[in-house]
């Protein structure tokens, strides 16, 4: 009851963090969908090196904790700016806490006897139910938020590992939720995926001085590029 308790407070405060990046980042006009991904991918790989040296140090942990969920933020925010929708802070708020509510119901399902009897089953089983009922929700759904909803069940299935995993001690239990977080490369590959393959995107690079504008995605497949 502890793990699952200390495991709800990380995982709340990891996706209210996230969620006032995404909210801030709202005042922040990018020119596309592309930047604060890349932002978002460097500031999480940062992060990831970090963590590297911080196996025993709690305040590296706690950086490493802090700095993947305003990777995230980065992360959700190109999804919006790609799909063209915002969320306010009190809707990320609630999908944030449906999310903790998630965790508890899976521990309470832990507690059945086949869960007892097969855990390594159970979280497997449980996973790939959760896999597939994100999936469903970003493809078939239009609404604002589920999309949301389900980019932060990926962060609490990586969750749900640390808190099913056998630790010592409290730090080592925070290390674990701290691994987890990098959980948040998954939700960029997707976001690129979705990117490369949405209908319209529009890619802009600027090297040495040349402007290419890629339009992904666009029904006639035309590529340009402009000096």
């Amino acid at each position: 009851m502890r793990k699952v308790f200390i495991v709800s407070i990380l995982s709340f405060l990891f996706l209210t963090i996230a969620s006032i990046v995404t909210y801030i980042l709202k005042f922040i006009v990018f020119k596309n969908a592309w930047i604060p991904l890349i932002i978002g991918v460097a500031i999480l790989s940062a992060s990831g090196v970090l963590a590297i040296f911080g196996k025993r140090k709690l305040w590296i942990n706690i950086v490493c904790f802090t700095v993947s969920g305003i990777a995230l933020g980065f992360c959700i925010r190109s999804w919006y700016a790609f799909r063209k929708f915002d969320n306010g802070l009190g809707v990320l708020t609630l999908v944030s806490l449906c999310c903790v509510l998630y965790l508890w119901i899976v521990f309470a399902l832990s507690r059945l006897k086949f869960a007892r009897n097969h855990p390594t089953l159970f979280v497997i089983i449980v996973t790939l139910l959760s896999l597939t009922a994100y999936v469903l929700l970003v493809v078939f759904t239009k609404t604002t938020y589920v999309s949301t909803f389900g980019y932060y069940m990926i962060i609490e299935i990586a969750f749900l590992f640390a808190m099913f995993s056998s630790t010592d001690d409290e730090f080592e239990l925070f290390r674990k939720v701290t691994l987890s977080t990098y959980s948040v490369f998954v939700v960029a590959i997707i976001i690129v995926i979705m990117l490369l393959s949405g209908e319209g995107g529009d890619v802009d690079f600027d090297l040495s001085g040349i402007d290419l504008d890629f339009n992904i995605g666009s029904s006639n497949g035309k590529k340009t590029k402009k000096k």
